[in-house]
This record gives C-alpha cells, structure tokens and sequence, in this order.
C-alpha cells in the first residue's frame, strides 16, 4: 500500500483537507466520511471561519488514517 499523506490548502472562503495514497477500500472509506475525489486527492471542504478548524486539522492529520481503517473495517 502507497503511504497516505494529508495536507490543507485554503481557497476563497473554503478550508480543504485532504488524503491521498487511499487504496479502493479506503477511498471507499473516505467517501463515507465525506470525502470526495479531487486531483488524485480526497478532498473535504470547511468555512474557514468555522469553529475549531485548526484542532480538527490537528486530529484530521495524525488520526484520518485510523478512521478511515475503522470505517472500513479494517480496525
């Protein structure tokens, strides 16, 4: 399996998170979380005025990988 990487980017008024290195079952996973396909990437967009976006980046970027294994039965 490829390494999964996450990254933000901001664009206009939106805050996006995204992973990559998603097999199809995680990618499947990742859909069910909300994520959509972007690029190679998959993506998920907030307001990025939203409450709390830099401690839901935190946890976004060190545990996306679990959630993704949990939602997809892997864990």
């Amino acid at each position: 399996m490829t390494a999964i990487v996450t990254r933000r980017w901001v664009r206009d008024d939106r805050m996006w998170f995204a992973v990559s290195g998603l097999d199809d079952t995680l990618g499947k996973a990742a859909v069910r979380l909300g994520y959509r396909p972007i690029d190679g990437w998959w993506c998920r967009e907030y307001p990025v005025d939203s409450a709390h976006l830099e401690s839901a980046w935190r946890t976004c970027s060190s545990q996306l990988e679990r959630m993704l294994r949990q939602s997809a039965g892997r864990e």
